[in-house]
């Protein structure tokens, strides 16, 4: 008896009314609890819409952010590449330039070198002319207005005797040509009187053919007409 009484026994959720308690003064207004609940209730989904919409908002921002991230990466990789690229540029045009700048020195050195050169040769010349006109040159100015002069003249008078040699030979192949066709009415003609007219045509024809004769083709005209100039000057 003693172990049932020990068992606690269920307790079973009653409302509470009005005979529960001993007078009305002392009740629970239940529809002003059920209010409340309702009020709270009502607070609380409000809160927790607030909530969720702050929580899109959030998530919509985050995800704006994350694109926005993503095209800053996009960009800095583009400008990291652009900057290897320039700095590869650089690193060549530094290197050009050094090339170049060497090329410079050698194209200077080869420049001075000439100079070098040319001095020398000019030394010389002016000692060869010094020598071969047995006298310093007291003024170049006047020794080389005078080579130039007789230069001009020289070409001038090659030029004259190209001319005349062109006119020569127009001449000669025309009395060629026409001897030839003089020849050749002769040659057509045949005296049966007396056999010394027709021996003095063979022979007037034979020594006409010879008597004009062109010149060789492997004679150079230029050197022919400079050989005359210089006859010429040398007279």
């Amino acid at each position: 008896m003693e172990s049932e009484a020990a068992i606690p026994q269920p307790v079973h959720n009653v409302l509470p009314t009005v005979e529960t308690f001993g007078e009305p003064s002392q009740s629970i207004n239940l529809t002003g609890l059920i209010q409340e609940f309702l009020d709270r209730e009502r607070s609380a989904s409000l809160y927790r819409a607030s909530l969720e919409f702050r929580i899109e908002q959030e998530c919509a921002y985050l995800q704006e952010e994350r694109h926005i991230r993503g095209h800053l990466e996009h960009q800095l990789a583009e400008s990291q590449w652009a900057r290897s690229q320039i700095e590869t540029s650089y690193r060549r045009s530094c290197e050009d330039r050094d090339f170049f700048r060497q090329e410079v020195a050698q194209e200077k050195g080869k420049i001075q070198d000439i100079e070098s050169r040319l001095a020398a040769a000019l030394s010389f010349h002016e000692t060869i002319q010094k020598s071969s006109w047995g006298r310093a040159s007291p003024d170049r100015s006047v020794d080389a207005l005078q080579l130039r002069l007789q230069s001009q003249r020289q070409q001038e008078l090659i030029t004259e005797l190209q001319v005349l040699n062109l006119a020569h030979e127009n001449t000669i192949r025309t009395l060629q040509g026409t001897l030839h066709n003089a020849l050749g009415c002769f040659s057509c003609c045949s005296y049966t009187d007396s056999d010394g007219t027709s021996t003095a045509v063979e022979a007037f024809a034979s020594e006409g053919s010879k008597s004009p004769q062109e010149p060789p083709e492997n004679t150079d005209p230029l050197l022919a007409v400079n050989h005359l100039g210089e006859t010429w000057y040398e007279g």
